[in-house]
């Protein structure tokens, strides 16, 4: 996310971990299922087609964000809310299957989706109060992008310091699919305004550019009432 990848970088921490492709787990979950439903039609009962599997998902280095510009953006007048969105975009081969070999957790996609919309509005309330209580409520301690982000924002308000703008827009929902037996793996597309970060006079000390939309991949597990998120990444583009 623009000023919080620019601070990462800028004081040489690390805010994106190593974190599994969608890719993989994709191919992995449709496996299962196809295997499940093809089981099914013989009615013979075998490992990991319970309620309980989960595969293990292989882990694979991420790239750290981009640094900030000092060019002079217009900081944003959008509101602290997160603009409303709708699942966009046609089903992924297989998101049938997925969600009927897993429907304890298919069942639990639209609050998984309501955890997301909560987690931006969330990041958007600590920017503008440095309040992170509504963002930290809504992932796990698994998620260490989640937790960076959010204590990267806190480091930026220290010592009397504000940040204008900056504001994070979740702008559709691509997909939303139960990948195993308690996650549920949301697609969305997201943007950010450009920032500025003030000190306590009121000068700005550093600006940030917007970033144009991209998408992120939220893994939530259901388990949680309601689901909590438990990793996050860009998607491949």
């Amino acid at each position: 996310m623009g000023f919080v990848g620019a601070f990462a970088r800028a004081f040489r921490v690390g805010i994106l971990p190593a974190m599994p492709g969608r890719g993989h787990r994709l191919r992995a979950a449709r496996a299962t299922a196809a295997m499940c439903a093809a089981i099914a039609v013989v009615g013979v009962s075998a490992a990991g087609c319970d309620s309980h599997s989960k595969p293990q998902a292989v882990d694979h280095p991420a790239s750290p964000a981009s640094a900030a510009t000092t060019g002079s953006p217009t900081p944003s007048a959008s509101a602290t809310a997160v603009a409303p969105s709708s699942l966009s975009g046609s089903p992924l081969a297989g998101e049938s299957a997925l969600n009927s070999a897993f429907p304890s957790a298919a069942a639990r996609i639209p609050d998984a989706i309501e955890t997301v919309r909560r987690f931006f509005g969330g990041i958007n309330h600590e920017s503008d109060t440095g309040d992170e209580g509504p963002a930290i409520a809504t992932f796990t301690t698994k998620c260490s992008l989640c937790g960076s982000g959010v204590y990267n924002i806190k480091g930026l308000l220290e010592g009397g310091h504000k940040l204008r703008g900056g504001h994070v827009h979740l702008l559709t929902i691509n997909s939303a699919i139960a990948t195993y037996s308690n996650v549920v793996s949301v697609d969305v597309t997201e943007s950010q305004d450009s920032a500025e970060q003030t000190d306590a006079t009121g000068r700005v000390v550093q600006t940030f550019p917007a970033s144009p939309p991209r998408h992120l991949i939220f893994e939530l597990e259901t388990d949680d009432a309601p689901p909590k998120i438990w990793q996050l990444t860009r998607a491949n583009q």
